[in-house]
């Protein structure tokens, strides 16, 4: 057999191969999420419709972040709420079908983040008890909010007024608000108070 007849015969099988499964993955692909997809944030690739709406519907190992003060975050267990949810398979399958199972190769490549809508309930007194558990509302740092006062205090040995907003904090009149005078009167101050007070504590 000659050199290029096995160039040809090689290059024949691989393009068959390829084909087959190519094919194959057309077949799989028509009723299953494509890889690397995730549904409302639960990793859902390669599942049978069935499967990706019971892996939503479930609420094993599912938490609510909460983002709070000085980038501290908490979390509260959707098992500790009872939540549960309600999913079709048929929901699923909409997201299937938009895939497209003929373009299953560049999903090897790429994430996809879809979205269904959930009926959801949960128990509100649990919830209500969970976030009551929080440190950010229950624990000993908490620091309660303060509305926007004036008081009279000494800087360096002078007297000056001072602002109990969290644009003067810490630096004395003036500070974070550009080149603003310090204020000489109890009235200033006030004055100079209501107009920051979106920037008040």
């Amino acid at each position: 057999m000659n050199k290029k007849k096995v160039i040809w015969i090689s290059a024949l099988s691989a393009i068959g191969v390829l084909a087959a499964a190519y094919g194959i993955g057309c077949g799989f692909y028509s009723s299953h999420l494509m890889p690397h997809t995730s549904i409302n944030g639960t990793a859902v690739g390669n599942d049978s419709a069935s499967k990706a709406a019971s892996a939503l519907a479930s609420s094993q190992g599912k938490v609510i972040t909460l983002a709070e003060r000085d980038d501290k975050t908490e979390t509260i267990s959707l098992d500790d709420i009872a939540y549960q949810a309600d999913v079709s398979d048929d929901d699923v399958k909409k997201v299937i079908a938009s895939q497209s199972a003929w373009k299953w190769p560049a999903y090897l490549f790429k994430t996809s983040e879809e979205t269904v809508d959930l009926d959801v309930s949960y128990d509100e007194t649990k919830l209500e008890e969970a976030l009551s558990a929080l440190s950010c509302i229950s624990g000993s740092d908490v620091v309660a909010p303060v509305n926007a006062h004036v008081e009279r205090v000494g800087l360096l040995g002078e007297d000056k007024w001072f602002a109990g907003c969290t644009a003067f904090h810490d630096e004395g009149v003036g500070a974070g608000i550009g080149d603003v005078a310090a204020p000489q009167t109890y009235n200033d101050i006030a004055a100079q108070c209501v107009a920051m007070g979106a920037k008040c504590s």
